[in-house]
């Protein structure tokens, strides 16, 4: 029922709406089964939606000197060459990037740590064996780029956030990268360029992409 006869059409209604029912239907692992082939037991999916991991761990773990140490030594570990790949002639052209995005040279002059700790998944799950982060499209067909940010563009961001989040708690469970949007997209959605970078260097599968009506037919 729309309140005042008004449809409510932000990504955000539409995506609580979704996986709620999602989960009080105890259909999770069925959704989850749209993108891996494991099968996983639903009592084993924990769920949250729009999520701020980072921000929320160092709230919890208190503000501590290291904290931003820690971070920037794991980007390094893991990313020291991102900034090279993103200047890979056979990856579609990277708009806007400028030479202190994601380079390692400029990181403690950054704004790399609220980039990381105001990062929010929409959706995120995670299993014995996974994590998975999602993002929402509703009405939209493309995805946020920013090159104030040290972090730039929002797939990319996402997952350089969760990885980094995982490192520093010793976690060790696979990343499955998801998008869900409206099935008239979807194929254009497997051609944008922040998902063909992901596709070739960090194992995004084109295949979880799903529409909106791919999961309500669940």
């Amino acid at each position: 029922m729309d309140i005042l006869g008004i449809r409510n059409r932000t990504e955000n209604w539409k995506t609580a709406q979704t996986f709620l029912k999602l989960m009080y239907e105890g259909k999770l692992n069925s959704f989850l089964g749209l993108l891996v082939k494991d099968i996983i037991s639903e009592d084993e999916i924990k769920m949250e939606l729009f999520w701020k991991g980072v921000r929320d761990y160092r709230y919890q773990e208190g503000i501590s000197l290291d904290f931003k140490e820690r971070f920037t030594e794991a980007y390094i570990e893991h990313f020291g060459d991102l900034k090279s790949r993103l200047r890979d002639k056979t990856v579609k052209r990277v708009y806007g990037l400028t030479d202190k995005n994601y380079d390692t040279t400029y990181i403690n002059d950054s704004n790399f740590l609220t980039n990381i700790q105001n990062q929010e998944i929409d959706i995120v799950l995670e299993t014995d064996h996974h994590f998975f982060i999602g993002e929402a499209k509703y009405e939209v067909n493309n995805f946020n780029y920013n090159s104030q940010c040290f972090l730039s563009h929002q797939l990319l961001r996402q997952y350089i956030t969760t990885k980094i989040l995982l490192h520093d708690k010793k976690i060790n469970k696979e990343i499955i990268q998801f998008v869900v949007c409206d099935g008239s997209i979807v194929e254009n959605m497997k051609n944008n360029y922040q998902v063909r970078f992901l596709k070739k260097y960090y194992d995004f599968d084109t295949e979880r992409i799903v529409s909106w009506d791919a999961i309500a037919k669940l």
